[in-house]
């Protein structure tokens, strides 16, 4: 059991509240705590509880923590590192010039090395990638501690999520305007490119000391970057100027294919701070403006702020830990079961892109009630054919022994195409 003193309450968003607070060891976290109108909400709830999965997995020196996830009650609560400093936006109020260069290009590189992390880093649990987009980079979510250490932050719209379509369509509603990638506006696929394309906006932002302007419309964003990139303040850069130019010019480019990875955006980065010889100090502009900043912030008693009913409840329960986050494969098992999980392949596909640690169990399960005894050929099917050929599809990307003696009877299959997957797999599959 857990039990909390709130001491301050630092934001209240639309669908949570977040606080500080004091365990009775001591120690002082970031809580996160969902509102009580949404406790209802299946997609919600699930909304939080994805992003508290997601930020457990990745483990970056610039990328918030999480410790836990409990539940108060019904209410789910994500207990976070708690991160004394101020976000960019504030600091780039408090620099109307530009934020020093050299200490802009460390603070852009960090969040880059963050972001490829994020979607390249592997799991801890088979090696494979994390994909992980964080899809509402602004300077608001990236804070600078007071120490001078650069935090990526608000994993709450990123596409780690498992709920498809709808969960997609929120997310667009709530990724900041100014920010978002051309083909995310269109309703596009997500992809890494759209952080990168965010990034590029927060790079200008913080040389400039005011947000880029461009348009939606291809030939025009071309002209107004170009217009912003002709005039934007390099001059303590010399030679390397044109290099960082040239590469927000590529972050910010229309089309997604033409812009740089995350990694390329922070080894260029990285290597124009050492060729030009600026010597950043992130732990000195902490100390002389992100300390003022977070200092002399409003500090309501806890009981005085207008959110404070909806926290309450951390001060008057006690804590148990939540359910274990369901596993990957749990979350395979439960789409499967559904009856018209086939028209929504696409669900299913985002599923095992957002977490690559599933394993073919759930869909050997799935195949046992596929395969009829030879003798009773006279027998319909029992699941139907596209279905077999979809779950034989994935099967490819978990190819073993294990797979092929599970598909083996479906080889004899009256559908052509479940015959020729599954005649792929045992070939593939057998030692």
């Amino acid at each position: 059991m857990t039990e909390f003193r709130i001491e301050q309450i630092v934001a209240a968003g639309t669908f949570g509240t977040v606080c500080v607070v004091r365990d009775s060891a001591g120690s002082v976290f970031a809580v996160k705590a969902l509102k009580e109108v949404h406790v209802e909400n299946p997609r919600v709830v699930s909304r939080l509880r994805d992003e508290a999965m997601l930020l457990s997995r990745l483990r970056h020196p610039n990328i918030v923590r999480v410790h836990d996830l409990l539940e108060f009650g019904e209410r789910p609560v994500i207990v976070m590192e708690w991160i004394r400093g101020c976000n960019l936006e504030e600091l780039i109020i408090n620099n109307r010039d530009g934020v020093p260069i050299a200490e802009t290009l460390e603070m852009v590189r960090a969040a880059a090395s963050a972001l490829d992390a994020a979607w390249s880093g592997e799991s801890n649990a088979d090696g494979q990638p994390m994909r992980v987009i964080h899809r509402d980079i602004k300077p608001s979510n990236m804070l600078l501690t007071v120490d001078g250490v650069l935090k990526v932050v608000d994993f709450g719209t990123a596409q780690g999520r498992f709920e498809g379509r709808e969960s997609e369509t929120i997310s667009m509603v709530l990724g900041a305007r100014a920010y978002l990638a051309p083909e995310r506006l269109d309703g596009g696929e997500d992809q890494p490119e759209g952080d990168v394309y965010a990034l590029g906006h927060v790079l200008y932002e913080l040389i400039e000391g005011a947000p880029i302007q461009l348009s939606l419309h291809p030939f025009h964003h071309q002209k107004m970057l170009d217009g912003h990139l002709a005039e934007i303040r390099l001059e303590r850069l010399g030679s390397e100027a044109g290099t960082i130019r040239d590469l927000i010019a590529r972050m910010c480019a229309y089309a997604p294919n033409d812009r740089p990875s995350h990694a390329e955006v922070a080894s260029t980065l990285a290597r124009v701070i050492e060729s030009s010889g600026l010597q950043h100090d992130l732990a000195g502009l902490a100390q002389a403006q992100v300390l003022p900043i977070f200092e002399r912030r409003s500090r309501l008693e806890p009981q005085q702020h207008p959110a404070w009913e909806e926290v309450a409840f951390l001060e008057s329960s006690t804590s148990r830990p939540a359910a274990p986050l369901p596993s990957i494969d749990d979350k395979i098992r439960a789409f499967l079961r559904r009856g018209d999980w086939y028209t929504e392949i696409d669900t299913l596909r985002a599923l095992l892109a957002a977490d690559t640690n599933w394993s073919a169990d759930p869909f050997i399960e799935f195949l046992e009630g596929a395969s009829t005894p030879w003798w009773q050929f006279w027998s319909r099917d029992r699941i139907p054919a596209e279905q077999i050929a979809a779950v034989l599809q994935t099967l490819r990307q978990r190819p073993s022994a294990v797979v092929a003696a599970s598909v083996k009877g479906l080889v004899r299959h009256s559908d052509p195409q479940v015959k020729y997957l599954a005649s792929q797999l045992l070939e593939t599959g057998t030692p």
